[in-house]
C-alpha cells in the first residue's frame, strides 16, 4: 500500500464507487464494498481500513444498520466513519452524527471538500491511536476468566473471530461479546494493543 491510508467506500451505486475510486486512489489505498453485508464480512475477516465512507440508503442493510454492525466488531469499533449520502434532511444528518459517525457528506460532493474532510478525520484518528499506544496499558490479566484468556491469546495471534469460534467451539457472537469484555478489563481499545499485554 506504499504507506498510504486505506479508505473503504461502501455504496450500492457502482457508478459512485467508480467515481470515489478515481477521486481517492491518487492519495489513498481504496477498497470498495457494494453492500453493508459485504463490508461487515470484510471487517469480520480482519480487514482494517483507516476510515470508512458509508452510504445510508442501501437495500437489505442500510447505512445505519451497517454502522451498528461494524461497531460490534471489536477490531473495527474505533474506525472513523463518514456517512456519504444523497439525503439532505437535517434529521438524517442528526441521526448519523448521534450514532457516532465523525462526519456527514451529502452527494454529489465536491472533490476538494471530501479530500479535506478525509484528511482531517484521518489525522484525528491517527492521533487517537497514538494516544492509545502511549497510554500505559493496565495488564489486568488476572481479571480474565479462563475462557477470556484463551480467546485473548488466540486474538493476539491474529486469528479471525470465526477462526477463534471454531477453535474453541463457541459461537461468533460469544467471541465478539468476550472480546469487548476483554478489552474493557485490560483497558485497551483494539487488537494491536494486545501485543503489549503479557498473556
Amino acid at each position: 500500500m506504499n504507506g498510504k491510508y486505506t479508505v473503504l467506500v461502501i455504496d450500492d451505486d457502482t457508478a459512485l464507487l467508480k467515481m470515489a475510486h478515481e477521486l481517492l486512489s491518487e492519495q489513498y489505498a481504496v477498497s470498495l464494498a457494494k453492500s453493508g453485508r459485504e463490508a461487515v464480512s470484510l471487517l469480520e475477516k480482519g480487514f482494517a481500513p483507516d476510515i470508512i465512507l458509508l452510504d445510508i440508503v442501501m437495500p437489505f442493510m442500510n447505512g445505519y444498520e451497517t454502522f451498528e454492525r461494524l461497531r460490534n466488531i471489536p477490531e473495527a469499533c474505533d474506525i472513523p466513519v463518514v456517512f456519504l449520502t444523497g439525503l439532505s434532511e437535517a434529521e438524517a444528518e442528526l441521526r448519523g452524527l448521534q450514532s457516532g459517525a465523525v462526519d456527514y457528506i451529502t452527494k454529489p460532493f465536491v472533490k476538494e471538500i471530501l479530500l479535506t474532510r478525509l484528511a482531517t478525520h484521518l489525522e484525528n484518528g491517527r492521533e487517537l491511536r497514538l494516544l492509545h499506544r502511549i497510554r500505559p496499558v493496565k495488564k489486568a490479566v488476572e481479571a480474565l476468566t479462563p475462557w477470556e484468556l484463551k480467546i485473548a491469546r488466540l486474538a493476539k495471534e491474529w486469528l479471525t473471530v470465526p477462526e477463534i469460534a471454531s477453535r474453541l467451539s463457541l459461537t461468533e457472537n460469544t467471541v465478539k461479546s468476550a472480546m469487548k469484555v476483554i478489552y474493557h478489563k485490560l483497558d485497551i481499545h483494539s487488537r494491536p494493543e494486545l501485543s503489549g499485554v503479557d498473556l
